[in-house]
């Protein structure tokens, strides 16, 4: 089996420098599917409601970010659990 390279188009990620400084999207820019799927985990949406269609690239970058967005989350409830109350 050969390794899946994933490529796109999408300017965002093909050149992330063109966000702006303080990491927002230029003005008319929508997000990525990556950043939607990190949303999605702040929005409390499941893994298994990716919206794009099963086996396209945006379909792995959503996942990619809600999988992203779920670690860091996790990470940051185990930072507070073991802070001194």
């Amino acid at each position: 089996m050969g390794q899946t390279v994933m490529t796109t188009d999408d300017p965002v990620i093909a050149n992330p420098s063109r966000n702006d400084a303080d990491g927002s999207l230029p003005s008319g820019w929508a997000l990525t599917a990556f950043q939607q799927g990190l949303e999605a985990v702040s929005a409390g949406t499941p893994f298994t409601s990716n919206p794009y269609p099963p086996d396209s690239n945006q379909a792995a970058m959503w996942e990619g970010g809600w999988q992203n967005g779920e670690t860091e989350r996790q990470s940051a409830a185990s930072v507070q659990e073991g802070s001194p109350g």
